[in-house]
């Protein structure tokens, strides 16, 4: 059915309404930088993203998997693009990662008003979309580009699904396919697209019958359960294929090295836990850091089973009230089912939850109660005045929070002072010191100099966790400018024996030693260093892939 022209019209104003909500909380991200933390690897160091678009990166870009842990053809050709409209200024980067965002939470608020015939319900959805704090790292962070993208072109296969579902015009059931295979080609985060649609069908929809019913044109309007997953065969194939191919990338890229170190039972009460601290963080998000430690198996037994008993309670409850409140058990499930390919049972590496990962799944929580909150309560003025409240905290929360993503300084100091233990912040911060030890940012002690401030962190970190290479070599490189070869050439091995393709600790080991004047175990280990670069050659730029996939 055609919408009204006041309709529209109204869809029109509160688009441009969430277009300007976003820029306030988003607009100071031009002045930003890049951040040592993967930006080294998708922009600043990366030799094809920065040639731009031709011939052989568009090839490269549609056949590597060595750069980063994942088959993302679209998010390199983004990137590429970004560099031939702006060159090396991080604020065009930081300005296509935003504008992605606004077409998202704008195609997010139209799709959900048309799904639901609910117009003001759609915008604070979308609005709390929009500005919520768990969504400045998608936005904010230049790597999250596959993040931004990939919900973009899911987003879009769910209008056309809408579309199809409403006309049964099966370009709408071939567009719908094509929108998926974009979204996964940015990041393989929408392979649970078969199963949101399934919940839809449900509710709003109305699809599911026992049997098939057509209106008077013809059309279906409802079929059996079979039915409806016969009828998204296709997707669930497209799912399985890229849920492959992820894994491979990823087993290829190290990703998933901490399976050999998690047991089954460890990832599962991680997820449980990692499912009730995002819950946490939705309602009250504090503390939000860009790297949250795996605990490994130190998670206490009050904790998993208080988690593990809340998720179960909460899954009772709502589908004890689908009948009366079928969109709770749908945002419910929508929650759970999009975080599955990132909860961790396939561990992807050593991170414990990410703000990140809940750019999609946060979508269910919002839209469980923004529609429970109003038919709780007829005193509409009141929910309004309410929700407004939360809108405006939100928006002030993630200005806030925005701020801490000025540089790698100003980021890695926010997340130790939220976090605890946090040995991956410790190895980035002395690295970023070395990189800026003129960074107004820094904040040092008395008396203390920046090179003394990076050994302190990369102490602090290979305290924490001895088996990380990267602070090794690091403070190899601390070494090195103190001008104590031989300690730094100790840091270089430890590096590694940890990992055999360190090949920038290898470099740095060979030069020592030919400064040292010892040419045999220099010629020895130059050798060595040949091996690795004929194997590297063509794979991993430098040995760098990003840290936190």
């Amino acid at each position: 059915m055609e919408r009204s022209f006041e309709v529209r019209r109204r869809e029109g104003q509160l688009s441009a309404l969430l277009a300007l909500l976003t820029l306030i909380v988003f607009v100071q991200v031009f002045t930003f930088d890049f951040i040592n933390i993967d930006d080294i690897v998708y922009v600043t160091e990366n030799p094809f993203v920065l040639q731009g678009l031709n011939f052989e990166t568009v090839a490269w870009a549609f056949t590597t998997t060595d750069f980063a842990p994942l088959w993302q053809p679209l998010v390199w050709l983004s990137l590429m693009l970004d560099v031939e409209l702006f060159g090396p200024w991080a604020g065009g980067f930081h300005l296509t990662n935003l504008l992605l965002h606004i077409a998202n939470t704008i195609i997010l608020f139209l799709w959900l008003s048309r799904l639901t015939e609910s117009l003001w319900r759609a915008f604070f959805v979308a609005a709390f979309f929009a500005v919520h704090p768990l969504h400045v790292e998608s936005v904010a962070w230049i790597s999250e580009r596959k993040d931004v993208l990939s919900t973009f072109f899911g987003l879009i296969s769910l209008a056309a699904w809408l579309r199809y579902v409403k006309t049964t015009d099966r370009k709408w059931y071939a567009a719908t396919g094509l929108a998926m295979a974009a979204s996964l080609m940015s990041k393989p985060m929408f392979v649970t697209l078969p199963f949101l649609l399934l919940l839809l069908d449900d509710w709003p929809l109305r699809r599911i019958n026992s049997g098939t019913d057509y209106d008077q044109a013809g059309h279906v309007v409802q079929r059996s359960w079979t039915g409806l997953v016969v009828e998204k065969i296709p997707f669930f194939a497209l799912s399985a294929v890229f849920c492959i191919t992820a894994y491979l990338a990823q087993s290829k890229g190290g990703a998933t090295d901490m399976l050999r170190d998690l047991s089954l039972a460890d990832r599962f009460a991680n997820a449980a836990v990692a499912y009730a601290t995002y819950l946490e963080k939705v309602f009250w998000p504090s503390n939000l850091a860009v790297f949250y430690p795996h605990p490994g198996d130190g998670l206490s037994m009050t904790a998993v089973i208080g988690s593990a008993g809340l998720l179960v309670g909460v899954t009772i409850a709502v589908f004890l009230q689908r009948a009366k409140r079928p969109y709770l058990i749908i945002g419910w499930l929508w929650y759970l089912g999009t975080l599955v390919p990132v909860i961790g049972i396939v561990q992807i590496g050593y991170q414990q939850m990410a703000d990140r990962y809940m750019y999609v799944p946060l979508i269910g929580i919002l839209l469980a109660v923004t529609w429970l909150v109003p038919s709780q309560n007829q005193r509409n003025n009141v929910v309004a005045t309410l929700a407004a409240f939360c809108l405006l905290a939100c928006t002030m929360l993630s200005c806030l929070q925005t701020r801490h993503w000025k540089n790698s300084i100003t980021l890695c100091q926010h997340g130790l002072e939220v976090t605890q233990d946090n040995w991956f912040l410790h190895s980035a911060m002395g690295s970023t010191v070395m990189q800026n030890p003129k960074s107004p940012d820094l904040l040092l002690l008395p008396n203390q100099s920046p090179l003394q401030l990076a050994e302190h962190h990369l102490r602090t970190a290979i305290r924490i966790q001895p088996n990380f290479s990267t602070a090794h070599y690091n403070l190899g490189i601390v070494f090195n400018t103190y001008g104590q070869l031989a300690q730094a050439n100790d840091s270089f091995r430890r590096a590694l024996e940890i990992d055999a393709t360190e090949i920038r600790s290898q470099f740095f080991l060979c030069q020592n030693l030919q400064n040292l004047g010892k040419q045999e175990e220099y010629l020895k280990e130059r050798e060595v260093l040949k091996k690795m670069g004929q194997q590297l050659q063509g794979g991993s730029y430098g040995g760098k892939t990003p840290a936190v996939e």
